[in-house]
């Protein structure tokens, strides 16, 4: 029993000694001015595995975890803790996580555990029946478009509307571009938080926005500005499915704002920022697959009538 007990202590002093160590390690590369370009290449390769090598396989973990929760989630400024992101998921990184995106069947007919596809993602049979039921033209923007995959697979299917993806970075919307070219698609490097910029050249329109697991990226401080755009357009549809998690017994839609999910992601309360920026919710509920949770929101602005 003793020597059990023994064997538990000496496990649980090893995690322990194992966590200070690369605590320390991280701190090391974060903070002093020697690493600081070493720094850079190391938080360049949190999807560019291959521009890692040797000894970057064992400071990459210890780096990325000191820097997000001592460096990039102390930052106040939204829109500089936004340029912090940039870090890691700019450049090759980026077009490494679209290109794995795209490498993944789009299959409408896949089972999620117990559940269907639209069961388990409802937005994506709303948005083609939208899209079905049309009588005019649609303006259909995809909100962090990556690969481009989504949305150019409804541009294919539904020829008659307009389609633009808006992505935050250039080589990703690069990229999306070059793998799916098509008459009535296009792509734009735009953030979230600038979307009125977007919209602003379709007022009169009929408008369509959906974002498929992206707005879980977004700066917490950024997202009333993102709904309060939507919400002037006349007739636009915001359409949302977005991964979350439950946190100390809370749901996404109970959260009523914004909590940290892990590395660059939030669970946000998608009703709650909506509906204060005076979007009407037509549909709204949380999923649960064996994990993530998703959160799935449908709103409209009080003009809509399509």
């Amino acid at each position: 029993m003793i020597k059990k007990k023994l064997v538990k202590v000496y496990y649980a002093v090893s995690i322990l000694w194992r966590g200070a160590l690369a605590m320390i390690l991280g701190a090391i590369v974060c903070k002093l001015p020697l690493f600081r370009q070493y720094k850079r290449h190391l938080l360049s390769t949190w999807h560019d595995f291959d521009k890692r090598k040797g000894v970057d396989n064992l400071l990459f973990g210890p780096l990325f975890n000191f820097w997000i929760r001592f460096e990039y989630l102390r930052e106040k400024d939204p829109d500089k803790r936004e340029s912090l992101k940039e870090l890691a998921m700019g450049g090759n990184s980026g077009r490494k996580c679209a290109k794995q995106a795209d490498a993944i069947p789009l299959d409408f007919n896949a089972k999620i555990g117990d559940m269907t596809f639209n069961e388990a993602f409802p937005m994506f049979s709303e948005i083609e029946n939208i899209l079905e039921g049309a009588k005019a033209r649609l303006i259909v923007i995809q909100v962090g478009s990556s690969s481009g995959r989504e949305i150019a697979y409804f541009a294919h299917k539904y020829p008659a509307h307009t389609y633009i993806g808006a992505d935050i970075c250039q080589e990703i919307a690069d990229y999306a571009s070059s793998a799916h070219q098509s008459q009535n698609l296009s792509f734009r490097t735009l953030s979230a938080k600038h979307i009125s910029q977007l919209l602003s050249e379709y007022k009169n329109e009929n408008i369509l926005i959906f974002s498929s697991g992206a707005l879980t990226y977004m700066q917490p401080e950024h997202l009333p500005v993102f709904f309060s755009s939507v919400a002037n357009m006349a007739s636009a549809k915001i359409l949302l499915n977005e991964p979350g998690r439950e946190n100390r017994g809370k749901l996404p839609d109970e959260v009523a704002g914004s909590m940290w999910r892990g590395n660059f992601t939030y669970t946000h309360d998608y009703k709650f920022y909506a509906e204060k920026a005076n979007i009407k919710t037509v549909k709204s509920r949380v999923i649960r697959l064996p994990y993530p949770i998703y959160y799935f929101y449908y709103g409209e602005t009080n003009g809509c009538h399509w």
